[in-house]
């Protein structure tokens, strides 16, 4: 009956994160809750992650753009393609790597 008072706990308080609400119960934050720390691990273990608390919480940093030297893109290309801009990203799904890329090409005036 804990392990429900525990999950109900993190629903009512803005579902943070199973290492925080325990921070809270252990430092007596929330005052006159009959949660313990074995209690929000039990809750983890029966249902798994609260996926509340995990969702819109994981932050992307912005990379630095990557400058390429013309001088070593051949010229047949450079004619045939013209400018050409490249985005190239890679993502992880599962732990499996993915490459992921999108081009414009700049076209020039006659």
């Amino acid at each position: 009956m804990n392990a429900k008072n525990a999950c109900d706990l993190q629903s009512i308080i803005g579902t943070p994160s199973t290492c925080d609400l325990i921070k809270y119960v252990e430092n007596s934050m929330i005052p006159n809750i009959p949660v313990t720390r074995q209690d929000i691990l039990k809750v983890e273990d029966i249902f798994g992650p609260n996926i509340r608390s995990i969702k819109g919480k994981m932050t992307h940093t912005k990379q630095k753009n990557v400058q390429v030297n013309l001088q070593d893109i051949p010229q047949e290309i450079m004619e045939k393609h013209g400018e050409v801009t490249l985005a190239i990203d890679v993502m992880f799904i599962n732990k499996i790597p993915f490459v992921m890329m999108t081009s414009t090409k700049d076209m020039k005036k006659n």
